[in-house]
């Protein structure tokens, strides 16, 4: 098992004697810190334009012996950031790409054995839905006098979860109609 470790040395001479010589102690250390003790924890785990360049992470859980690389990606790039200790830090995502962020802690410690740690899953997400893929469709694009007072249109492409303002102006007068979802 991990942990001190005492040397010595018995020595028997031809006679039978016996004797015992003290040698020096170790420590064996074979593996790095792991999880469940050994964590990475995204608390947002959604996260805007406004955030990226400042996500806060905690490192837990890590021997003070060891040292961690918090690790980033959206399967294409990966964007790291180096924690010497328990604790909390920031890492700037903006080189990511909108979408699922995997993360993970590779441990390293005082002995060289490593271990890497999955931290928790989050969503870069740094675009509001534009053209194409969020639409505005008035169906009937002559109204009528007897119309005017319920024009009937439709939104698509609006991502789960959005919200939107659909706008109708004539120049003069604007209306507006609070969009829940698609639909």
């Amino acid at each position: 098992a991990d942990g001190a470790v005492t040397a010595s040395l018995v020595i028997t001479d031809s006679a039978g004697n016996a004797a015992t010589v003290p040698g020096s102690g170790l420590t064996l250390d074979t593996t790095a810190d792991g999880a469940p003790a050994a964590s990475l924890v995204i608390d947002d785990v959604l996260v805007s334009a406004a955030e990226a360049s400042a996500v806060a992470f905690t490192v837990a859980g890590l021997d003070a012996d060891a040292t961690a690389v918090a690790r980033f990606t959206d399967g294409t790039t990966t964007v790291t950031a180096t924690a010497a200790a328990n604790g909390s830090g920031t890492v700037n995502l903006t080189t990511l790409a909108d979408g699922a962020i995997s993360t993970s802690l590779l441990i390293t410690d005082a002995a060289g054995n490593t271990v890497t740690v999955a931290g928790n899953a989050l969503t870069l997400d740094t675009t509001a839905d534009g053209a194409p893929a969020a639409s505005l469709t008035i169906a009937d694009a002559q109204v009528s006098a007897s119309e005017a007072s319920a024009v009937a249109f439709s939104v698509a492409g609006l991502d789960a979860g959005a919200t939107a303002v659909a706008r109708f102006t004539d120049g003069t007068t604007t209306v507006t109609a609070n969009v829940g979802a698609n639909g």
